[in-house]
């Protein structure tokens, strides 16, 4: 599976960024083979970020905050969305909560702006 976060660079690695349509890059890791691939965000809009996401075979976003229509967007395009509680924390950090469970999914019910 295909996990997408929206980072920025913090030395020579990746941290999360504290929004998803504004974030420099996405950070693509593929579960199954290890494998991280970073793209540069050049839309600055959520919507098209989340086609991107979509056409290269993204199943999950993690963020800390995104709007209602980029939510609704990756929704609709079938990618669930992940709330991390802490930003500016480093990529891997983030991956392991995802794995352990330890990351709300953000679900209509739950949604709110300031997330």
């Amino acid at each position: 599976m295909k996990i997408a976060l929206p980072v920025k660079k913090a030395n020579d690695s990746y941290m999360l960024s504290s929004k998803f349509g504004k974030a420099p890059f996405f950070l693509i890791f593929d579960t199954e083979t290890g494998e991280i691939k970073v793209i540069r965000n050049e839309y600055q809009n959520g919507r098209d970020i989340a086609n991107i996401l979509s056409s290269k075979g993204v199943k999950t976003v993690i963020t800390h905050h995104i709007g209602k229509g980029a939510f609704n967007h990756l929704k609709n395009l079938c990618i669930e969305v992940y709330h991390s509680e802490n930003k500016n924390i480093p990529y891997t950090k983030v991956i392991q909560q995802f794995k352990e469970g330890n990351l709300q999914k953000i679900k209509d019910e739950n949604f709110k702006q300031e997330v």
